[in-house]
């Protein structure tokens, strides 16, 4: 089985907010934040996924993030 890692934007149109994280699974991360389970997530609850590129490893993808 092979682990995909990736970084991603969000961004909610409410506040007008970006932000960038890290996860195996974006789509399901974005849930977690649309469903308030963390502190960005709290103030809004229109978030939509605008940008996700895979990396091959945790570090790239980390990396990545940093440059984001």
């Amino acid at each position: 089985m092979c682990i995909r890692h990736f970084v991603y934007v969000i961004h909610s149109k409410a506040i007008d907010c970006y932000y960038k994280g890290y996860s195996q699974h974006p789509e399901n991360r974005l849930a977690q934040h649309n469903a308030a389970q963390s502190k960005f997530t709290s103030r809004a609850n229109d978030k939509k996924l605008v940008f996700k590129e895979e990396f091959p490893t945790k570090n790239e993808a980390l990396t990545r993030e940093k440059v984001i």
